[in-house]
């Protein structure tokens, strides 16, 4: 796993989540206690596969969040740097788990914040405001994904 400057996220932000899809899927983050998980492992689903993937955290002091836990899980990867100077988190497929892991922390602080993939098969957008939307570069993927959404309760 390694973490980049927004200088260091903006080109391949640029690159892997350029393509727009009209294969969408919208919905809202559940209120459960284990919102964050759920969410996230749902997400890890829709994104699949890749061989690299960036997550780009954005807005993260909007609602009272815990900073503090992640840092702590960003230092336990060696990452010193303050989100505000590396919100970019490229992660490997074997860091799957640990793709999950921010994912939840980023869900349950409520931050915005944006995935995409070098395949691009998804791309993803989690907004502060407990909403989702999901774009897929098929209605094949989009469709075998709403089961999914549906099973975890992200979609009616």
């Amino acid at each position: 796993m390694r973490f980049y400057t927004p200088e260091e996220s903006q080109p391949l932000m640029d690159l892997w989540g350029a393509a727009t899809s009209e294969f969408t899927v919208r919905g809202g983050i559940s209120k459960s206690v284990n919102r964050g998980f759920v969410s996230a492992s749902a997400f890890l689903l829709a994104l699949q596969p890749w061989d690299q993937c960036l997550l780009l955290v954005g807005d993260h002091d909007i609602w009272t969040s815990n900073l503090h836990l992640a840092q702590r899980l960003r230092q336990s990867y060696g990452e010193q740097r303050l989100i505000d100077e590396a919100n970019g988190h490229l992660f490997l497929p074997f860091e799957d788990a640990d793709l999950v892991s921010f994912m939840d922390v980023a869900i349950s602080s409520g931050w915005d914040f944006q995935v995409v993939t070098n395949l691009g098969y998804a791309k993803l957008m989690v907004s502060h405001d407990e909403w989702f939307e999901v774009s897929f570069s098929t209605a094949k993927g989009r469709d075998e994904w709403i089961p999914i959404a549906r099973s975890r309760n992200l979609i009616a």
